[in-house]
C-alpha cells in the first residue's frame, strides 16, 4: 500500500510540474515572439540635447524634438548593414543640422528607445563599445559632414566584446518597424 500511495505522489507531482513546465514554456515563448507588425512604431534616430555621453538611464536622455532621420526619411535599410538610403533633399536637411561630431543619438521605435550612439570620425582615437555613426569629410574638404548614406556600425573602430553579446541594432522591433514602413531591405 505504501509503494502504491508513493507512485500516486509520484504521478500528481509529476503532473503538476508538467502543466507548470508547459505554462512556463508558454509565455516564454509567447513574450520571446517578435512584434506583430502593427504593434510596432516608426523607426526614427533621435539626436540628445546634450552633447556629452549619457550618465542616465536609456530612458533619460533628453532629446530633441525633432528626429535627426526616421522611416518616412529614407528610401531604403539595409538590414544586413544597417545602412540608411535617402533622397537628395533629405539630404539637405541633414547637413543643415551642423556640426555632429561626439553627439549623442537614440534610436527609437514609436516611443520605445532602443539604443543610443555617438556621431564620430574615423580620426577618433579610441575604442567605443556603444554603436556609431561614422561621418566623412564634407564634399568642401573644409570639414566633416553627413554622408550620403548613413551605416549605424556596432562599435567602434570594431566590436570587440563577446559574440554572444546581442547586437542592440538587430532588435525584432526595429526590423519589424522597417517592414511595416516598406524601407526594409534584406
Amino acid at each position: 500500500m505504501v509503494d502504491e500511495e508513493r507512485n500516486i505522489h509520484a504521478m500528481a507531482s509529476r503532473f503538476f510540474l508538467l502543466i507548470f513546465l508547459g505554462f512556463c514554456v508558454g509565455r516564454c515563448c509567447k513574450d520571446a515572439s517578435p512584434l506583430r507588425i502593427e504593434e510596432s512604431g516608426e523607426f526614427a534616430v533621435n539626436i540628445a540635447v546634450e552633447n556629452t555621453i549619457p550618465g542616465t538611464l536609456l530612458e533619460e536622455i533628453p532629446l530633441i524634438d525633432e528626429a535627426f532621420i526616421s522611416s518616412s526619411d529614407l528610401t531604403g535599410y539595409y538590414w544586413h548593414m544597417h545602412r540608411m538610403t535617402y533622397p537628395d533633399s533629405v539630404y539637405r536637411r541633414l547637413t543643415s543640422w551642423g556640426d555632429m561630431i561626439g553627439r549623442v543619438f537614440v534610436v527609437s521605435v514609436g516611443e520605445e528607445r532602443m539604443y543610443w550612439g555617438l556621431f564620430l570620425t574615423d580620426a577618433f582615437s579610441s575604442v567605443w563599445e556603444n554603436p556609431v555613426i561614422r561621418l566623412i569629410p564634407d564634399e568642401s574638404g573644409t570639414g566633416i559632414g553627413i554622408p550620403r548614406t548613413i551605416t549605424i556600425d556596432r562599435a567602434y573602430p570594431w566590436f570587440m566584446g563577446s559574440e554572444d553579446e546581442p547586437d542592440p541594432r538587430a532588435d525584432e522591433r526595429i526590423y519589424n518597424a522597417l517592414l511595416k514602413s516598406g524601407k526594409l531591405r534584406l
